[in-house]
């Protein structure tokens, strides 16, 4: 018996990443801005990881970006760099990603979006010169712990199928 992958469509990955994109530039009632989750990160590294040979472009994850960044209000080219950074780092390490456990896959999670934040935030420390908020890199490394979640709503599907 073997197990074939079913080929995820494009309108499955668009409309996972247009609900990303209305919860990242609007935000989540009752959570400030500082401590919601990104989910539109979330889910263009979900498909960066995972997707196979579907795996979201730079430019459009830097255009998404753009987009979050205007609908904030905030420092303009932030997200797109955030994107494209967790593309880089999806594609460089994603088939060590798919063999790991789902422990090491939620501490590799926290920790790529803790050091991303803490990265951005040093960024704009030094050209904006906005100190960096810790509260927003541990609100970004427990987005990592989200990642079971995330997984289960945009998890492929397979089927087994039996050849003779």
């Amino acid at each position: 018996m073997a197990v074939l992958l079913q080929k995820v469509s494009n309108k499955t990955i668009a409309w996972s990443i247009a609900v990303g994109l209305l919860f990242s530039a609007v935000g989540l009632t009752g959570l400030s801005r500082p401590i919601a989750p990104d989910v539109l990160a979330l889910v263009i590294f979900y498909w960066a990881l995972i997707g196979g040979d579907v795996k979201p472009k730079m430019s459009i994850v830097f255009l998404l970006g753009l987009i979050v960044d205007f609908a904030e209000g905030g420092a303009i080219g932030i997200h797109s760099l955030k994107y494209v950074l967790l593309l880089a780092v999806a594609v460089q390490l994603g088939n060590r990603f798919q063999m790991s456990n789902r422990l090491q896959k939620i501490a590799f999670i926290v920790m790529t979006f803790a050091a991303l934040e803490a990265i951005l935030g040093g960024v704009v420390l030094m050209f904006i010169k906005t100190p960096i908020d810790i509260k927003s890199v541990i609100a970004a490394a427990m987005w990592g712990l989200t990642w079971p979640i995330v997984e289960a709503v945009l998890a492929k599907n397979y089927s087994r199928i039996g050849f003779k």
